[in-house]
């Protein structure tokens, strides 16, 4: 038996134009359906069926019993002409009255516990400089990361050297990496302070260097680190440049086959050259690795994610200058453009077919 599924709707105080001057619409307490682009009166109990698409209307039953009918489901909705008209008349004085600060509510409600986000965090901090349980640990990273994507509170965790804390985890605790790691991309995500200290510390360095030596899903968390402490924050391409960074991740990219691990590296490159005003340095880093393009084509050819083949292109279109396209690549690149619909990358795959 084929279930009709009817959805019920009270309209808003508003006239219903579906188009059409037809003839006009006569509710009464009994289901009328609704010719096409007929206009109905406002106010009335609606119904559409799923199905067939035919809608039905009649005059609202004022006690607005409950259906007993299964296949039924009502929605009620505010009529937005008396929702506007409340809202202007809301006295601005007499709702902000009904606030209170934390220390009022602490004296107003004396068993309950309010605390500040600083509070807890300052609090989470202290448990954490003060274990040494790994699960302790790693459930309070956990908590730590949802906190450390506040602005205030990543340049908390600097100010009170907790971010050096983070960071022993990195260094000295291998099963912890990926929970700390976690916390400094959201503490150093658009946040030029974190971002700068991480910087100067050295940070950048570490996670550099440990992207060779990590499995897929490490080098994958140590990218989205390098990307947080990067992006947005063009002063710290000149220290990836000094730390080999295109190289580095040049070189995973060529060694892995983990398609999420390829498409975050790819986005990284395509958007620190974005980011730069002048892409110079950038470009030149590209241009000195020698098995970027090789890699770059081996992807373009094999990778069957559609996100590693799109940043694909779009970072070859940076580097084609140095790049030799064979006919067997340019005939990978027609049958993609063939089927592409996306406006943007079929702009870039013609882009490449030119040179």
């Amino acid at each position: 038996m084929t279930v009709v599924l009817l959805l019920c709707l009270y309209v808003v105080c508003l006239y219903v134009v579906c188009g059409g001057e037809d003839e006009k619409f006569v509710p009464t307490e009994e289901w009328q359906e609704i010719k096409e682009g007929q206009s109905i009166p406002s106010g009335l109990h609606v119904s559409l069926d799923l199905s067939t698409g035919v809608r039905k209307a009649k005059l609202v039953d004022k006690d607005a019993p409950q259906s007993t009918d299964n296949n039924l489901a009502a929605v009620h909705t505010i009529d937005p002409h008396t929702m506007e008209r409340s809202l202007k008349d809301l006295d601005k004085e007499t709702v902000t009255s009904k606030f209170r600060s934390i220390e009022e509510l602490k004296k107003e409600m004396p068993n309950y516990s309010f605390k500040m986000e600083s509070e807890v965090l300052v609090k989470l901090m202290d448990e954490l400089a003060n274990t040494t349980s790994v699960p302790h640990i790693t459930i309070m990273l956990e908590e730590l990361e949802d906190l450390a994507h506040k602005y205030d509170n990543g340049q908390l965790m600097i100010k009170h050297g907790w971010m050096d804390l983070v960071m022993s985890y990195i260094v000295h605790s291998p099963e912890l990496y990926s929970y700390a790691a976690r916390v400094t991309s959201a503490a150093a995500q658009s946040n030029p302070v974190v971002q700068a200290y991480c910087i100067e510390k050295g940070f950048l360095q570490v996670f550099l260097q440990r992207l060779a030596s990590q499995s897929d899903t490490e080098a994958k968390s140590s990218v989205y680190v390098i990307g947080a402490i990067l992006r947005n924050f063009p002063a710290g391409t000149g220290a990836f440049n000094s730390y080999a960074g295109v190289q580095i991740l040049s070189d995973k990219l060529k060694d892995t086959q983990y398609s999420p691990l390829q498409r975050v590296t790819l986005a990284l490159f395509n958007d620190l050259v974005r980011q730069e005003v002048n892409t110079t340095m950038t470009l030149e880093s590209l241009y000195k690795v020698p098995t970027l393009c090789s890699t770059l084509i081996v992807l373009l050819e094999e990778s069957s994610s559609r996100e590693v083949f799109t940043e694909t292109v779009t970072l070859l279109n940076y580097v084609a200058g140095s790049c030799t396209l064979g006919q067997e690549v340019k005939h990978v690149l027609s049958s993609r453009l063939q089927s592409e619909e996306e406006v943007e990358v079929r702009k870039s795959i013609e882009s490449l077919l030119k040179h």
